[in-house]
């Protein structure tokens, strides 16, 4: 983690410090080549004598682009073990993992209904529609999906480099661009998205019901749930305020308990007048509900898979939930 910051900082001095005759392509390949060694962006090929090929003239495809954040977010992994559902019906099989977590988490839509539209070249607003999106912004909201270089302008992304007029937007420009991504806050609060990416996702069995993935430092122990419900849960610190509760209920124990799983956490929820008030699909896609009890505040989220329930619970004081985001580092994904 030392060697990903040190590279962070040399070539952020570099970029920064570097007169105004450094050529664009020249910042490119700085970029492209910091991002490689950082793991979070590949080459096409490589040359005869190792190198990797970059192609940062040629102008990416949405499937690429997507690819590629995908890869900035730290997500390759979980996106690669996952299994993922779009209504898109023209993504080919090896974009797939990338696709579907980059559109389960709100990151990219489609150009059509059932259309991502993936062989099309990317274009500048696009891309910085992907990169504004996985910083917290929201289209249509903090900013429009078609100026996007506006928003991007403003918080330091960009530099007026992209406008209307822009007719061609390159691998390069995708390097550069995710590189500073890499120095810019998430919106809400002053964490940088390197530092999410210095924390990166790993794996974690718990107890054979599912493979979880969050950040391993922050896990301080599993055990099972209780002996009618023979179910898993998952303790996981956040500082001196939060804890994260994973519980796995496997669907056989859950009927020999007497409880009925085709019953749905809809109505489970909705028979709970505490649960029911802010009870809603959440950005990930799964049910949740957020309710506040002695002090504490609760953001509950209930995820049905074949066989099993998962329910993920986040506690945490109140006066700092509202600048968490407990949806964003944990995915649960391969489930058993």
């Amino acid at each position: 983690m030392k060697k990903f910051f040190a590279i962070i900082l040399a070539l952020a001095l570099v970029l920064s410090l570097a007169p105004g005759a450094l050529a664009a392509n020249d910042e490119a390949l700085e970029a492209a080549n910091a991002l490689y060694e950082m793991g979070l962006f590949k080459g096409t090929g490589t040359n005869a004598d190792g190198t990797p090929v970059f192609e940062l003239d040629r102008a990416p495809t949405r499937n690429e682009a997507v690819t590629m954040l995908v890869r900035l977010l730290g997500l390759e992994d979980p996106a690669l073990a996952g299994e993922w559902t779009t209504p898109f019906t023209d993504v080919p099989e090896w974009a797939e993992p990338y696709v579907g977590i980059a559109y389960t988490r709100g990151v990219t839509n489609g150009v059509a209904a059932d259309s991502f539209g993936g062989s099309a070249n990317v274009s500048a607003s696009e891309y910085l529609t992907f990169v504004l999106r996985a910083l917290g912004y929201e289209s249509g909201a903090d900013f429009a999906w078609d100026a996007a270089w506006e928003l991007s302008d403003k918080i330091g992304l960009t530099d007026g480099e992209y406008s209307a007029e822009t007719a061609s937007f390159t691998r390069g420009d995708v390097a550069v661009i995710s590189f500073n991504a890499l120095f810019c806050t998430v919106k809400g609060g002053d964490t940088m998205l390197s530092e999410r990416i210095a924390n990166p996702l790993t794996a974690y069995e718990a107890e054979g019901l599912a493979t979880v993935y969050m950040p391993d430092s922050e896990i301080y122990y599993s055990e099972p749930i209780d002996d009618e419900i023979a179910g898993t849960r998952v303790f996981v610190s956040w500082g001196e305020d939060a804890v994260f509760l994973l519980d796995f209920y496997p669907a056989a124990s859950i009927t020999a308990a007497g409880y009925d799983l085709s019953e749905t956490v809809e109505e489970l929820v909705a028979s709970d007048p505490d649960y029911a008030g802010s009870a809603g699909y959440d950005e990930f896609g799964n049910y949740a509900t957020e309710f506040t009890e002695d002090g504490l505040a609760y953001y509950m989220t209930f995820y049905i898979g074949d066989g099993f329930l998962a329910v993920q619970t986040f506690v945490a004081v109140e006066d700092i939930m509202s600048g968490l985001e407990p949806g964003y580092w944990i995915s649960l994904t391969e489930f058993a």
